[in-house]
């Protein structure tokens, strides 16, 4: 399968560079992948844009937690939106739900209209959705190009049955794309099961940062959080499912 598009969810400048060297296509730029990825700077975005070839779609996400946003919490997202569409990325990223699990399709459209020309994407998030096909439907009528979604469960493999049915629903008016626990021992049967066109993997190594023993007694971050370790997107990880899908 030759034609899948893939994309690759980075939170650095390493993993984006990775990407590119693996001939990903595109990636999901985000911050802080440890807490699901949050808005990336458009420090990285410009050094993204600047020295890759690929697609970028960027997170627009204020906080980790939860996506039933405050008024202001949406002001902030669509302050995002509009310095990201200016800047010319391709797609965004954006989930916004109501405290009932259903879609906040209020707030999509305002999303929609400070992105103007620029593709939205809507964000896992639509995993929690109470009726994801009735969701299916608002967002295609909010003219939403694609869905990022390991069909309500915690991984692809685990929700491959409902990934198929929402492809067959979708019927190519609004990309399905799954995402979450993708990797080289399943992405090939995740395509060929699901007839997805495009799949979503970090493709991740965990790394230790810490040179030094002198700051483990000094906190930066929560304490639940270990902050001497980050997320990276390995080159042969990315390849090695690249090709899978390739020879499926």
């Amino acid at each position: 399968m030759k034609n899948i598009v893939t994309e690759v969810a980075v939170d650095s400048y390493q993993s984006a560079l990775n990407a590119d060297l693996a001939k990903a296509k595109r990636v999901e730029l985000c911050s802080d992948l440890v807490l699901g990825g949050l808005t990336p700077s458009v420090g990285l975005y410009n050094l993204v844009r600047k020295n890759t070839k690929l697609d970028i779609v960027v997170m627009i996400r204020p906080r980790s937690g939860d996506f039933c946003y405050s008024a202001s919490e949406i002001e902030h997202i669509i302050e995002d939106i509009k310095v990201f569409s200016s800047l010319k990325a391709d797609a965004l990223v954006v989930g916004i739900l109501n405290g009932d699990f259903s879609i906040n399709l209020e707030a999509m459209k305002k999303v929609i209209k400070a992105a103007k020309n620029t593709p939205i994407v809507f964000h896992r998030a639509f995993d929690v959705v109470n009726d994801q096909f009735k969701e299916l439907e608002n967002l295609k009528r909010l003219g939403v190009k694609r869905i990022l979604t390991s069909g309500a469960k915690p991984n692809c493999d685990l929700g491959l049955e409902r990934i198929k049915e929402l492809v067959k629903v979708a019927n190519g008016e609004i990309t399905i794309m799954p995402g979450a626990g993708v990797n080289a021992n399943n992405a090939d049967k995740i395509v060929q099961e699901t007839k997805a066109t495009e799949i979503h993997f970090t493709a991740k190594s965990i790394v230790n940062t810490s040179s030094l023993d002198k700051s483990k007694e000094v906190n930066y971050s929560s304490k639940e959080l270990n902050e001497h370790l980050k997320i990276e997107s390995e080159v042969a990880k990315i390849t090695e499912i690249i090709d899978k899908i390739k020879a499926a």
